[in-house]
């Protein structure tokens, strides 16, 4: 348990930070998921907003929340065929953080991929599969790389974040990664790298460009 589960949030009313920029979860309503699923990660999104709050992390960074992809001709626009978005960009100076979160089965579990393309989630106690496996797409990836392309002067890393649950945080195998090396990380440690990175905002050049891919 780690203390961020929805229960322990559910009356934390977080603060409105002035370096907070978007809507957590917006991005989720145009996105074709049905009704659970648009649920599911919208708890992550507010998830990870309060937990940045509770460790006061939310004014020491420049957060972007329902960033939507861009194209691919370097341009901050949002791309007319992908309607695909970026959860959360977290953005401390020159090192801008692309992050994807996901609100999956947690407990005595471990997540895994074989083959770098599906996830698969194994009960520990017993080493039989828990529900179906989770394609692993590429829109990190792709992401990475057209951010880079819009912001070559930072050092731009992506990571996948699992968000407690009820039941805690569930295990990562070692290496598990969504293509494009984009590693799966869970909660705790995603706060710890940007705890680390120490305080540090958006150039303002930088915040214009993200202002123009919020959705709204």
């Amino acid at each position: 348990m780690t203390g961020f589960e929805p229960a322990k949030l559910r009356s934390y009313h977080a603060p409105v930070s002035l370096r907070a920029h978007g809507l957590a979860g917006l991005g989720l309503f145009d996105s074709g998921f049905d009704s659970s699923n648009i649920y599911n990660g919208q708890r992550g999104e507010v998830g990870f907003y309060k937990a940045l709050c509770l460790e006061d992390l939310i004014d020491d960074c420049s957060s972007y929340w329902s960033v939507a992809m861009p194209g691919d001709d370097g341009v901050a626009r949002p791309d007319s065929k992908f309607q695909t978005d970026v959860d959360c960009i977290v953005v401390q100076g020159k090192t801008m953080y692309l992050i994807d979160l996901k609100y999956y089965a947690s407990g005595d579990v471990t997540w895994h991929t074989r083959d770098g393309q599906w996830l698969l989630c194994r009960d520990n106690a017993t080493g039989e599969q828990v529900g179906k496996p989770r394609h692993m797409s590429r829109n990190m990836a792709m992401a990475q790389d057209r951010f880079q392309r819009i912001f070559p002067g930072l050092q731009i890393k992506s990571y996948v974040v699992l968000i407690p649950t009820q039941d805690g945080l569930g295990n990562i195998a070692s290496g598990t990664a969504w293509p494009g090396e984009v590693e799966l990380i869970n909660l705790p440690r995603m706060l710890a790298i940007i705890r680390a990175g120490g305080a540090g905002f958006a150039e303002d050049s930088t915040q214009q460009k993200l202002l123009a891919l919020l959705k709204d």
